[in-house]
């Protein structure tokens, strides 16, 4: 559980839990145990942030790692775009119906 809610105005209000600043509210499991385990957590429920991002945003993380040692085949995927067309010079002889 992340918090509770409370109905307010027509609105509803979470309201977390105290924890301390290394720890976002909701974003890492207890399960898991490395920095490193935590740092893809993050990756991934960020919306595959950049490791570079993450390295701001929560830097007692990184110690011991580098960026460089992240690849994400998914990221890498994303950044891929359409190969184009060979270019062809022949025309079509055939009439159109």
């Amino acid at each position: 559980m992340i918090g509770c809610a409370r109905e307010q105005d027509n609105l509803c209000y979470l309201e977390l839990p105290n924890y301390n600043h290394e720890k976002p509210y909701g974003l890492v499991c207890k399960g898991s145990s490395t920095n490193r385990e935590k740092l893809w957590l993050y990756h991934r429920r960020l919306g595959h942030a950049s490791f570079r991002t993450l390295r701001v945003l929560f830097p007692s993380l990184f110690s011991g790692i580098s960026v460089e040692d992240f690849k994400c085949e998914t990221c890498e995927v994303a950044k891929h775009k359409r190969t184009s067309f060979l270019i062809n010079f022949e025309q079509n002889t055939t009439p159109a119906i």
